[in-house]
């Protein structure tokens, strides 16, 4: 009996880390990565449930293709609902705005066959997160409003579809290079339907992104992007991504990051406590990223320095002490500190 309660405490304490939440998973102001395109040979999709297997170590990846993903608050009179955008430049964004309930996509660029243009979901939008998110966990929403079509030819029309989410695997991700396995993914499987309707020409196009997520990285660790765009003729595109920075350290409880604290730089952390955000400011060139991890060790996030700056939002964090580690390019902690947070 001893035994078995052993093992429903393991697995229990498994699947609260394997959830996906608003504070671990929505798009965050500052939050930075980078992803590398990959080849789309030889992509096994089958694998669902609990205790999957994904082994995409043997994929073959391009490095010279890198997107750089910036994540920033929004006031686009385009997109009056969205308070988030993610993307790699003005014609790669995406468009958000996130609840602790849910999180809402309301359009962005997009570039399918011969169709380019940005959609608007001004009539209803997208959900692509019913908070907290573990296997099996599923939504299906109605969509709608505008498009703006620039290629093949310039116009503009409606549309209407649906959109369905589902964590439909849970288990162990593998991707190329050392520390990079994943005991605790979660692979969130979204699909979209959008019938468009123009003065030129109907079209209709069919999207499905395969996400594959460990806590404590809020952008995809692995994505496979399938979309087909069915017009005056049937386009099928493919497209394979992985995270460039993504690796177990980062993810872990502990975080296993070496010390380097011999040589300690200088960053202000103000305001602390604070209820909103808090900024790390630096003049070290080594400073590459901080870690914020809870009192356990849990990782919270990963985030970037840009321009020797971090603004890090707060509002979603419970009350507490949290600890940080600035982190250089050899992987080591070369700051250490805490933060408050009283809201």
């Amino acid at each position: 009996m001893k035994n078995l309660y052993i093992i429903l405490i393991a697995c229990f304490s498994l699947s609260l880390n394997a959830q996906l939440t608003q504070s671990n998973h929505a798009p965050l102001a500052t939050y930075t990565f980078e992803t590398y395109q990959c080849d789309s040979s030889n992509i096994n999709l089958a694998l669902t449930g609990a205790n999957s297997n994904w082994n995409f170590s043997s994929i073959n990846t391009h490095s010279s293709v890198l997107l750089s993903y910036f994540t920033s608050t929004v006031n686009n009179p385009a997109y009056p609902s969205a308070t988030i955008a993610v993307g790699s430049s003005t014609n790669n964004t995406s468009y958000y705005t996130s609840t602790t309930a849910n999180l809402n996509y309301f359009g962005g660029n997009i570039s399918v066959g011969s169709i380019v243009g940005a959609l608007n979901y001004t009539n209803s939008p997208g959900i692509f997160a019913v908070y907290p998110m573990i296997l099996n966990t599923s939504s299906t929403s109605t969509t709608g409003g505008g498009v703006n079509i620039i290629a093949p030819i310039q116009t503009t029309g409606t549309f209407t579809g649906s959109c369905k989410v589902l964590v439909d695997g849970s288990g162990t991700l593998t991707l190329p290079g050392a520390n990079a396995t994943f005991t605790n993914a979660l692979r969130v499987v979204t699909s979209q339907t959008i019938n468009i309707t123009t003065p030129f020409s109907p079209a209709t196009i069919y999207m499905v992104n395969y996400d594959y997520y460990s806590v404590g990285i809020r952008a995809p660790l692995f994505s496979i992007s399938t979309s087909t765009a069915i017009s005056f003729q049937t386009n099928i595109q493919v497209l394979v991504t992985r995270n460039k920075n993504a690796v177990t350290t980062n993810t872990s409880n502990t975080t296993n990051v070496s010390e380097n604290i011999n040589k300690p730089i200088n960053l202000n952390v103000f305001p602390n406590p604070s209820s909103n955000e808090i900024n790390f400011n630096t003049e070290s060139i080594d400073a590459k990223y901080i870690l914020i991890t809870d009192i356990s060790g849990k990782l919270i996030i990963k985030q970037n320095f840009i321009e020797k700056k971090i603004k890090l939002d707060v509002n979603n964090y419970t009350n507490g002490l949290y600890n940080y580690k600035v982190i250089n390019n050899n992987n080591e902690a070369i700051k250490m500190g805490k933060i408050s947070i009283c809201h």
